[in-house]
């Protein structure tokens, strides 16, 4: 993060942050066990990563939350990219079809920031 807001200030380029988290994910574990929580986590990685391009980055945030950082992309980018891949989560009707188990209603919900020239990373977060 430290050294995409160095470039987006070196550059004079937007950057946007988003952050993302699983709803009701601890529902996902208690109905259908950790094992099905994990491979909810990493289809919303996989789905994550093949909806960015070039230098943008997805990465894990925390337990059930997920960071992209999306250099060069205005707020209004930002928000059509997530819109996008909020509706393509919420289609998805199967997270592992090899568990045999349905899995629906994946939703997420998301924040977007547009980085500040000068502000810390922490108040940009």
């Amino acid at each position: 993060m430290q050294a995409m807001t160095r470039e987006a200030e070196r550059a004079e380029q937007p950057l946007c942050l988003v952050l993302i988290d699983i709803d009701h994910f601890k529902k996902f574990n208690d109905t259908h066990g950790h094992l099905v929580g994990d491979k909810v986590l990493k289809f919303v990685a996989r789905e994550l990563n093949a909806c960015v391009k070039g230098r943008d980055l997805a990465c894990r945030y925390g337990g059930e939350e997920f960071a992209l950082l999306l250099p060069n992309t205005r707020l209004e980018g930002a928000y059509a990219l997530m819109d996008g891949i909020r509706a393509l989560l919420e289609v998805q009707s199967k997270v592992e079809p090899s568990l045999g188990e349905n899995v629906e209603g994946v939703t997420v919900s998301a924040g977007i920031a547009s980085y500040v020239r000068g502000e810390p990373t922490e108040k940009f977060v």
